[in-house]
């Protein structure tokens, strides 16, 4: 069996570093994910999503906080390609989803 990663969601990152009120269920499924040596990786899109967040609440020292996390645990940033984004649009349309959802 190959390496196990995990795609990890905006949400996910946002209630860590927010603080919201699942922040702890957060933290504990990156524990998990750590004891059991998997990956984690998210999208550009994720990644710009959590920078536009943060800068709006005036908060650029978490991100770059949050960036050298990243580097540091070796998450995968993972990109897109034209062809992707219509496949995103397919979904929507198939899912009845929003297109950050798909």
């Amino acid at each position: 069996m190959g390496e196990q990663i995990f795609l990890i969601d905006t949400s996910i990152f946002l209630e860590v570093l927010l603080g919201q009120k699942r922040a702890e269920e957060c933290l504990l499924l990156f524990e998990q994910i750590t004891v059991n040596n998997y990956r984690v990786a998210f999208t550009t899109f994720a990644l710009y999503s959590i920078g536009l967040k943060l800068e709006t609440r005036e908060m650029q020292a978490s991100f770059l906080r949050f960036l050298a996390n990243c580097k540091q645990f070796d998450f995968l940033l993972i990109g897109s390609e034209f062809k992707d984004e219509e496949d995103v649009l397919a979904i929507c349309s198939a899912q009845r989803l929003s297109f950050d959802d798909a």
